[in-house]
């Protein structure tokens, strides 16, 4: 699926057998350099990867390696990028400026099936990490929309829910209607 050299690892566990793969079973790729969680055994069939492919690796060897944060959708012309936040939700890079401001490189992408980018929730509620000032938006397209608190509450929006966004991020969204329902 990519045309970078793969290697597919898991963690041995006591139930671990070579060749077999368990639901609960963490699969990651070693690609480029950095390691890429496929997210469920579904996905890994999409990719047309076998059980016999994957080795064993020890935690520690895993913990050597950096985790993918950047995707991009095969074949997609528009060439959008997408970032995995820490609690694993998806949010589209708005341009080089903002990737770059997280550190990120284009040569980090990683080319994801249409399967793998829609298992990911997608990274909505969003504040400002510096200067924090506690309020929370919607982000809407290339729009950040203001939530009142009542909004919040009201949606039912979970602390794990909302990301934290750098300057760079911030600056970039242009500044939508408020939420106060």
């Amino acid at each position: 699926f990519n045309s970078n050299p793969i290697t597919l690892v898991r963690i041995e566990r006591n139930d671990s057998v070579a060749g077999e793969l368990r639901p609960d079973e963490q699969v990651y790729e070693i690609i480029g350099g950095k390691k890429h969680l496929i997210p469920n055994l579904d996905i890994f069939s999409d990719y047309g990867f076998k059980p016999q492919q994957v080795q064993f690796i020890s935690q520690e060897n895993l913990d050597r390696y950096s985790t993918v944060r950047l995707l991009q959708l095969q074949g997609d012309k528009t060439k959008t990028v997408y970032y995995i936040t820490d609690n694993g939700m998806l949010r589209r890079v708005l341009n080089q400026e903002v990737l770059e401001s997280y550190g990120g490189r284009t040569e980090d992408i990683v080319m994801v099936s249409k399967k793998e980018l829609n298992f990911y929730p997608e990274d909505k509620y969003v504040y400002l990490e510096q200067p924090y000032s506690g309020d929370i938006y919607l982000i809407d397209g290339t729009s950040k929309r203001y939530l009142t608190p009542m909004a919040v509450k009201r949606l039912g929006i979970k602390i794990g829910q909302i990301s934290s966004i750098n300057e760079t991020e911030f600056g970039a969204y242009s500044i939508g209607k408020p939420v106060v329902f």
